[in-house]
């Protein structure tokens, strides 16, 4: 585990090397713009779709249900509880903006991996 410090650091630097993919909104938040295809026959996170995180979700887009799936795929893709996670934006649309209300070295690592992000 990382030092308080060592954390705030990586946080800062992560943020100015990846704004372009997700944002680090304070010390316990980060931002991700996501493109989400409900009806599909698997969920899963599949990459990248332009700058965003393409995820796709067995469910249909009926209430709230392709939501949900989202927020359950990425609790089990970065490890947190899926209560850390929200979706602020696109609720009725394949665009959203998901809020993380969680940072830890885990986080960092899944996103900077997916995004290749040097």
């Amino acid at each position: 585990m990382l030092a308080q410090s060592d954390h705030n650091s990586i946080v800062k630097n992560t943020c100015t090397v990846s704004n372009k993919y997700f944002t680090v909104i304070n010390d316990s938040s980060i931002a991700i713009d996501i493109y989400v295809q409900p009806g599909s026959r698997v969920s899963l996170i599949v990459g990248i779709h332009g700058e965003l995180l393409k995820i796709k979700v067995g469910a249909p887009p009926l209430d709230s249900r392709a939501n949900d799936a989202v927020i359950r795929v990425l609790s089990l893709w970065l490890g947190v509880c899926a209560n850390k996670i929200n979706i602020v934006r696109g609720e009725k649309s394949r665009l959203k903006r998901v809020i993380i209300n969680l940072i830890n070295d885990n986080i960092l690592s899944r996103l900077e991996e997916i995004y290749n992000v040097q």
